[in-house]
């Protein structure tokens, strides 16, 4: 079956029409427009209504949170092992099955529906482990050891494997290292690559697309400027325009293959938010937060983000309207 001519024309027409229509609303809502745009991309732009968060069930630092399912797994920080789910659009926190360990300062990351935590600060031997937890049973199983023990190391989840850079020796607050794994879920196994740039703890990094990790910041003077793309499969780094602002224990998170979110840090820097546009390699300044962000947490929750934590807040923000909505 063929369309004829003049259907086609009543078709491009109508989606003109209606791509004039979604570029009047964007632009009410002081979204820039490119003239250029698709229907699909300019679908994308429509900004996701911000629903205003629940505080948490406590004051919380150096926790995890990991998004499954449009849904938040919270747990750690502060040195407990509680484990929460936070549904945002029921607003309420759902207790799951609490983590073997109390610790802080660790990192998780997700594979499919299951969540992967490592490392950090606290009882026992939790500085060295690795556990996955299947939020279907609401179980956890111990994996491989970290090769060694960490904490304010980083944890990301790429393609098709993780990458676990940096952070402070077990039981040590002032040994950095640069040390770079990758950890093969199905395999179990951590396998070293090249190490960092520089040695960094409390930095951030985020993925950006297939094997591609974007590095930055850091807790050490050479470090709190660097941005470097760190690739797995060439095990090699790129290096990026520098921050321009000095940031540690800031949070990144991907909007889309090249264009990454990055939130708060140092007291100096905590209320900063920026997107880096990796293609461009240039940082785009947004809307000062109205508080300061330090030790938090940065998840995705549809085309919005969830900050949550550094004390018992949580906020909402739409990178798309510069908008933020406090609990």
């Amino acid at each position: 079956m063929t369309i004829s001519n003049f259907k086609l024309k009543k078709l491009n027409k109508n989606i003109g029409k209606l791509k004039d229509k979604l570029k009047e609303f964007l632009i009410s809502k002081s979204i820039e427009v490119n003239d250029n745009l698709t229907l699909l991309e300019l679908i994308e732009l429509i900004p996701m209504q911000l629903i205003q968060p629940i505080n948490l069930y406590q004051s919380l630092g150096g926790h995890t949170a990991v998004n499954i399912n449009n849904k938040e797994i919270i747990f750690g920080g502060g040195s407990n092992n509680i484990q929460k789910l936070y549904d945002i659009n029921s607003n309420i926190f759902v207790s799951k099955q609490n983590y073997p360990y109390t610790v802080t300062e660790n990192d998780g990351a997700k594979y499919g529906d299951t969540i992967y935590y490592c490392g950090g600060r606290g009882s026992g031997t939790v500085a060295n482990s690795t556990y996955a937890y299947t939020i279907d049973t609401d179980t956890f199983t111990a994996k491989v050891n970290l090769p060694i023990g960490l904490s304010n190391h980083t944890f990301v989840a790429t393609k098709d494997q993780f990458l676990l850079s940096g952070g402070l020796r077990a039981n040590s607050s002032t040994t950095t290292v640069a040390n770079q794994y990758i950890f093969n879920a199905n395999d179990n196994v951590f396998s070293a690559k090249s190490n960092m740039r520089v040695a960094a703890d409390r930095h951030a990094t985020s993925h950006i697309q297939d094997n591609q990790v974007l590095i930055n910041g850091g807790n050490e003077t050479n470090n709190r400027f660097v941005n470097y793309i760190f690739d797995i499969e060439s095990d090699s780094s790129t290096q990026k325009i520098n921050l321009t602002v000095h940031r540690h224990d800031h949070k990144s998170l991907k909007i889309s293959d090249n264009l990454i979110l990055i939130n708060g840090g140092t007291d100096e820097t905590g209320n900063t938010t920026q997107i880096f546009d990796v293609e461009t390699n240039v940082f785009i300044n947004k809307k000062a937060s109205p508080k300061t962000w330090r030790y938090h947490t940065l998840s995705r929750i549809g085309s919005n983000f969830l900050l949550s934590g550094g004390d018992n807040s949580q906020w909402s923000y739409s990178y798309k309207t510069d908008t933020y909505l406090s609990s």
